[in-house]
């Protein structure tokens, strides 16, 4: 998929968007005081990974 709106490109996840969107997260967690817990509350949930693989 790959489509406009506005002035914002809305296209499919890819597998390198993983390290900005990690960066993100981070950021928007810190400024409410939280951190980021990959491998606990933050970490996809094994049906979620399967639905990818689909």
């Amino acid at each position: 998929m790959k489509s406009r709106y506005k002035e914002f490109l809305i296209r499919d996840w890819h597998e390198d968007d993983r390290a900005s969107v990690i960066a993100v997260i981070s950021s928007v967690l810190a400024e409410y005081g939280l951190q980021w817990e990959p491998e606990g509350a933050d970490r996809v949930h094994p049906s979620f990974a399967m639905s990818r693989n689909a």
